[in-house]
């Protein structure tokens, strides 16, 4: 009788990720038992709903996996961890009190044998004392208040409101960066120049590509990255410093400046410990020509995380540079599976994977993954309606209605109720 497989499992709170615990589990055991580990070892009081995001996206339907009273699309307490893909590195999501919005990442950190003298679940390592369960609550004691001579607390006119927006106080050179910055995102008829990050305009001139790369290194020199400061510029510009100066490296590269383009997402990588960016470094190193490097820094950024949509996207940009279209054709397909409802992946991934199939003469099955999409959209959709209590629309059908015994149009040679239409 083989022995029962056990699940290596690392929890980090996102709002302590000094703090850790490295927790065993056998393929028996649900998420929901997941849950109770989680509260007990980082004492948390278990007085609120949770969820489980596979896809390490927070609230993405598609793929939450919910506790009692939670109404989602999988049931945290049936779902056994030998039902889910738990393959080295995987990440996903535990939030828990919807309110606050404590997040915690898990992380697939080995698998093992039952040791059957053992007793799962069990912690295999602790990392750190737990963190305040709301350390909000830790800072405000108003017991300790004054209290004036009407009895009533101290002035409370005298504590800041979060939500008023005050202009920072700044030192001279960095405001003075935050002005020049400023004069970058403005035309000099006042409008944004500049548009969402991810998705800016065209390449500009050269004089002017010059200015904002120089530009980008002087933030990074003063601010260190410092994440306070770097928003205090964006505050006085009213425009995402640290979006922008992550997206440039891609705009050198459109104008086939690769050497400084990869030097600036080197340093983005690192003095802001941007993610992404680092994703982002083997398709500018395929751009500048140095394919063997890109494969290898692809390969291994997906090691880290096999289910990352960013990290597999890269890949298949990779894949397409070195004329590797199976590959590519397999790591979009994986992209879409665990987009979820990223409306912007989903696109991307789907858009590129009809263009290599209609590349293919796969006409067919391009058609066949426009009308999937379509019916995921329409039905993710409609399962947020029905948790806004909304009724569902209906979705209209392209074509004749098909016979139940005719063969399926997605030509698998099948009837279409043995496939498509089941």
């Amino acid at each position: 009788m083989d022995a029962m497989r056990t699940y290596l499992l690392k929890i980090t709170p996102h709002r302590a990720r000094e703090v850790a615990r490295v927790v065993e589990l056998t393929e028996e055991h649900t998420l929901h038992d997941v849950h109770r580990v989680i509260q007990r070892e980082l004492a948390l009081d278990d007085d609120h709903p949770y969820s489980f995001f596979l896809n390490n996206r927070a609230f993405d339907l598609a793929f939450e996996y919910g506790g009692p009273f939670v109404q989602a699309l999988h049931d945290a307490t049936e779902t056994r961890l030998d039902a889910l893909p738990l393959e080295a590195n995987k990440r996903f999501l535990y939030i828990f009190d919807f309110g606050d919005e404590l997040q915690h990442e898990v992380r697939v950190v080995g698998t093992g044998e039952a040791d059957p003298d053992a007793q799962y679940p069990r912690v295999t390592e602790s990392i750190g004392d737990p963190p305040p369960q709301y350390p909000f609550l830790e800072d405000t004691d108003l017991e300790d208040e004054e209290v004036d001579a009407d009895g009533e607390e101290g002035d409370l006119d005298a504590i800041d409101d979060p939500d008023e927006e005050t202009e920072p106080e700044l030192a001279p050179e960095i405001a003075a960066l935050a002005e020049r910055f400023t004069d970058l995102v403005y035309d000099e008829e006042g409008e944004r120049w500049l548009i969402d990050p991810r998705r800016r305009r065209a390449v500009g001139t050269p004089e002017r590509m010059e200015l904002e790369r120089g530009l980008a290194h002087e933030i990074l020199d003063a601010t260190g990255g410092d994440w306070n400061l770097l928003a205090a510029i964006s505050q006085r510009a009213r425009f995402g410093v640290a979006d922008w100066i992550a997206e440039l490296p891609f705009e050198l590269s459109k104008a086939e400046r690769h050497e400084e383009a990869l030097d600036l997402a080197a340093r983005v990588a690192d003095v802001l410990e941007d993610t992404a960016t680092l994703y982002d470094l083997p398709v500018l190193l395929a751009r500048a020509g140095r394919v063997e490097e890109a494969s290898r820094l692809a390969e291994k950024n997906l090691a880290e995380d096999p289910h990352d949509t960013t990290a597999l996207l890269t890949c298949s940009e990779v894949a397409l540079v070195t004329g590797d279209l199976e590959s590519r054709e397999r790591h979009l397909r994986c992209a879409l599976r665990w987009a979820g409802t990223d409306w912007d992946v989903r696109i991307e991934a789907s858009d590129d994977l009809m263009a290599l199939m209609r590349a293919d003469g796969r006409n067919d099955e391009a058609e066949q993954l426009l009308r999937e999409e379509k019916r995921y959209r329409h039905d993710m959709g409609n399962w947020r309606r029905k948790l806004q209590g909304l009724p569902p629309l209906t979705m209209e059908r392209e074509g004749r209605k098909i016979g139940r015994n005719e063969p399926c149009p997605c030509g698998s040679g099948k009837k279409y109720k043995k496939c498509c239409g089941r």
